[in-house]
């Protein structure tokens, strides 16, 4: 036997979170994730409106990330990848979906990648936050469950790995629970689709983190023509972007929460995103113009699909 089988094996280095490396496989996964589930999460999408337009939305927003991540160096620092997927997630965002996504990103981009419950929980409590009427059942409730999870496995001492992968089953378990809590999910025998968007985020993040493959068959086939679109409530989705001092998000919310529903508006470094549902856009947009002069103003009839 040569002397050289006997030698010891150098030890694979685990990062010690999601390092600036890490975000980046994670994010590129999470794009390739979504095109995969895209047609089923658009066929599942009953909730709030059935406009069979989520996988679509988050396609589009994390397209939006992942370009800007490709613009960057391959040496460029965590800081400045945290910074680019959070503004291009936010400029980016389509629909209810899309702002969800765009909280997600700014919370696990908080602190230094090695706290990870700490990131969840930022990231839960931005989702929960930019809804003017917070609804359980959806992504709020998954993102969650799946913090407190992460949460207490980290207090037992748990290493990165484990801490995601038990905020992964809890977001799982938690997934599955949305079709009991919804009536809409409940009558149409499907999932949350905006929820499963996150599970699909936390397992691309665990996957990286670890050096493993994305998993396949996690996620039961849903016939893409068991799910007829329904008609909303009122008739417009509206969506735009304000360039505006911070704190500006909550006081429009408030105001827009008046003029219709789905109505979600979040912030970053002085950039407000703003998602309604209305009979009234005209007036959803006049509220963020006495604010800033509104951005990429979308406003779509929700009968053919708007962003959910």
């Amino acid at each position: 036997m040569l002397e050289s089988e006997n030698a010891p094996r150098p030890a694979v280095v685990m990062p010690a979170g999601l390092d600036g490396p890490v975000l980046r496989r994670a994010m590129t996964a999470y794009l390739e994730s979504l095109r995969e589930h895209r047609a089923q999460l658009d066929a599942i999408n009953v909730y709030p409106v059935a406009d069979a337009d989520t996988g679509t939305n988050l396609v589009h927003t994390q397209e939006a990330v992942e370009r800007a991540l490709e613009s960057l160096p391959t040496n460029t620092d965590r800081r400045t990848i945290v910074e680019a997927m959070t503004d291009a997630a936010l400029r980016g965002a389509r629909g209810n979906s899309g702002v969800v996504l765009s909280q997600m990103l700014r919370g696990i981009g908080a602190g230094d990648g090695t706290e990870l419950a700490a990131a969840l929980e930022s990231g839960a409590a931005a989702v929960a936050t930019a809804f003017a009427r917070p609804a359980e059942g959806t992504a709020i409730t998954v993102t969650r469950e799946a913090a407190s999870a992460a949460r207490e496995r980290a207090a037992r001492g748990g290493d990165p790995i484990k801490v995601l992968d038990a905020a992964l089953a809890a977001a799982r378990a938690s997934l599955a629970r949305t079709t009991e809590i919804l009536p809409e999910l409940r009558e149409a025998g499907v999932v949350d689709a905006g929820a499963k968007g996150i599970v699909l985020l936390i397992e691309a993040l665990a996957a990286s983190l670890a050096g493993h493959p994305m998993p396949n068959g996690t996620h039961p086939t849903i016939p893409l023509t068991r799910i007829a679109s329904g008609a909303s409530a009122v008739r417009y989705e509206v969506q735009y972007l304000l360039e505006a001092a911070d704190g500006a998000a909550a006081t429009l919310r408030k105001a827009i929460d008046a003029l219709g529903d789905s109505v979600a508006v979040v912030e970053h470094a002085g950039v407000v995103r703003v998602h309604a549902h209305t009979d009234r856009p005209d007036a959803v947009i006049a509220a963020g113009a006495r604010v800033a002069t509104p951005q990429e103003v979308s406003v779509a009839p929700l009968d053919r699909g708007g962003a959910t």
